[in-house]
């Protein structure tokens, strides 16, 4: 992999047909490296602490917190609860968090 390629890590709490669900994505942009991971929730509250931990974890690992893309989240018609993590610092595809 070139030194100078963007990584990526995207978190969002969204729905699935069941739970509330953190779902996660990262790999690397212009390929087709990566992974998906799902965390479900019986509440909106759990899962905002889950996000709350990998907001940490990813900052901790020099990613950089980017707007998300306006999006319903599972509780009202606001924005999404997920954002855009990038940065070529850190990145262990997906490891403990």
């Amino acid at each position: 992999m070139p030194n100078n390629s963007i990584r990526y890590y995207h978190a969002e709490i969204t729905r699935d047909l069941f739970d509330v669900v953190v779902f996660c994505s990262w790999g690397t942009k212009g390929t087709k490296r990566g992974g998906v991971k799902t965390y479900p929730f019986e509440t909106v509250d759990e899962a905002h602490v889950m996000m709350e931990a990998i907001i940490k974890r990813r900052a901790h690992r020099g990613y950089t917190l980017e707007k998300a893309k306006s999006k319903s989240s599972p509780s009202d018609d606001s924005d999404s609860d997920g954002g855009w993590f990038g940065g070529d610092d850190g990145f262990d595809g997906g490891g403990d968090w």
